[in-house]
């Protein structure tokens, strides 16, 4: 199984290919496929927990704490399985950094909404 290095900087253009997951149109039409999951992570998931936290009785920080954990964005260590096992490794290094990218603007708002 070979790994290759894959630098950051590259001789082509933006328009030729997106320097770390591949060809820029292939990269915004997973990214468009992947919309539906962006969804699940960012709201349905979260809101999820904030209904277990509150079936059960959790308050305060304990209801926090789970939410924030069903919230967060998924882990960098799925790039590294997806491409040991031969998986598609280019569209998880894509969802990875839209996901964290968007986790700045939505674990910010999901504390202000648990006040």
């Amino acid at each position: 199984m070979s790994l290759e290095k894959t630098s950051v900087v590259s001789s082509k253009s933006p328009q030729q290919s997106f320097p770390i997951a591949g060809p820029l149109p292939a990269v915004l039409a997973r990214l468009l496929q992947a919309h539906d999951g962006l969804r699940v992570r960012f709201f349905c998931k979260p809101l999820t927990a904030w209904g277990l936290a509150t079936y059960f009785g959790l308050a305060g920080n304990a209801t926090a704490v789970a939410v924030l954990l069903f919230a967060v964005p998924t882990a960098p260590s799925a790039f590294i399985l997806s491409r040991q096992l031969g998986g598609d490794h280019v569209t998880i290094a894509s969802i990875i950094t839209v996901q964290t990218g968007l986790s700045f603007l939505s674990l910010p708002i999901t504390l202000m909404l648990l006040g």
